[in-house]
């Protein structure tokens, strides 16, 4: 009803990145997540994942343009 979407995979439908590691199951997951309404993705400049090592979470980063 609200019309949310997930903004990094609107943006990158076809890449297989991963904002969690579980090294105790050793597995990847899309845990962290940016929602966003879609009538604003014209607004969007940047959405990327940025690797973080001293930690089991990776960063989202979203610029926008004002």
């Amino acid at each position: 009803a609200y019309n949310l979407i997930n903004i990094y995979e609107t943006l990158h439908p076809t890449i297989a990145e991963y904002s969690f590691y579980s090294s105790s199951q050793r597995t990847y997951a899309k845990i962290d997540h940016i929602l966003g309404h879609k009538r604003n993705l014209n607004k969007l400049k940047i959405c990327e994942i940025i690797q973080y090592v001293s930690s089991n979470h990776n960063r989202i980063r979203l610029e926008v343009n004002n």
